[in-house]
Formats: C-alpha cells, sequence, structure tokens
C-alpha cells in the first residue's frame, strides 16, 4: 500500500514537471515572443520551405505530430474544431516528425478530415521547439512570433489565437 501511494506521488510530480517544461509566453506576462526558427519543412510533393515563410502573414496553428502517435489521432478531432471555428482566419496545419509522404497520406487515406502536413524530415523542427514529445502545439500570430509552444485545451489553443487575431 504504501509502495503504491509512493509511485502515485512520484507519477504526479513527474507529470507536472513536464507541464511546466512547456513555453507559454502569452501567459507569461511581460515576456516577449520571439520569431519562427528558420528551419525546413518539406511538403508532401518534396519542395523544401521555410516554416518562418510558411508562418508568415496570418496566425497560424502548427501541430507537431507523428504517424504512430496515439494520443496525436485522438486529439485530431480537436484539431479539426479549431480549423472549423477560426475558418480562413488562421492556417492550421501539422508538421509530422520523420514521416514519410506515404506514411501521411496512408494515415489520413481512411479518414474523413485530412490536416495539411509538412514534414520534419531531420527532426530539425523539434529540436527547435526543444521538443521530443507528440502532439506539441505551437500558436504563432500574423507577425511570426511564437506565442505558445506546449499542449493543453482546446479552450486554452481558442483564447491565444482570439488573442492573436485582434492583434
Amino acid at each position: 500500500m504504501c509502495g503504491t501511494n509512493l509511485l502515485r506521488i512520484a507519477g504526479i510530480v513527474l507529470g507536472a514537471g513536464l507541464i511546466g517544461c512547456f513555453t507559454d509566453v502569452a501567459a507569461a506576462g511581460g515576456d516577449k515572443p520571439g520569431p519562427v526558427p528558420r528551419v525546413q519543412v518539406v511538403t508532401l510533393e518534396g519542395d523544401t520551405l521555410n516554416l518562418a515563410d510558411v508562418c508568415e502573414g496570418k496566425p497560424s496553428f502548427v501541430y507537431l505530430w507523428a504517424t504512430w502517435c496515439k494520443t496525436c489521432k485522438k486529439d485530431l478531432k480537436n484539431v479539426f474544431k479549431l480549423r472549423k471555428k477560426f475558418g480562413d482566419r488562421v492556417q492550421v496545419f501539422g508538421i509530422a516528425w520523420k514521416n514519410s509522404a506515404e506514411e501521411i497520406q496512408t494515415f489520413f487515406a481512411d479518414r474523413k478530415e485530412t490536416l495539411h502536413s509538412y514534414i520534419d524530415s531531420d527532426g530539425r523542427v523539434f529540436e527547435a521547439f526543444e521538443t521530443r514529445l507528440t502532439p506539441t502545439v505551437v500558436i504563432v500570430n500574423a507577425r511570426g512570433e511564437v506565442l505558445f509552444t506546449g499542449y493543453g485545451s482546446f479552450r486554452k489553443y481558442r483564447k491565444i489565437l482570439e488573442k492573436a487575431l485582434k492583434g
């Protein structure tokens, strides 16, 4: 019994530590948002683009994910819900960690909705955001400044995006 309680406490402490690792510039108060890293992403057609250029011009909701990630599969419904709520006012796209175009296409082949995705073929996008966890969300304002990096609720993402739309 005592060992079980210690394991529960250790799990809670570890979980709290992981949650604390994420950056929420929007809630930090006073911290100036930093720019989107100038790292390369690859389209499903094989073209190379700069992530900072992709995020330019309107707020962006960037979903860092992987085809093998079970949490990502479940969480996509919230990503689609956000996309529906904000329409074309917000860019919503994914960056798949070390997946091939074929893996991404197969992943979405039998699903009703798809997520426009780029490929992080060498892991540099995940490295630039200092994460190895999937899913991770990055929210960027129209000026290309990162407002949030981490994982949260639909409600949290909605609030940050609404603030980004107001400027």
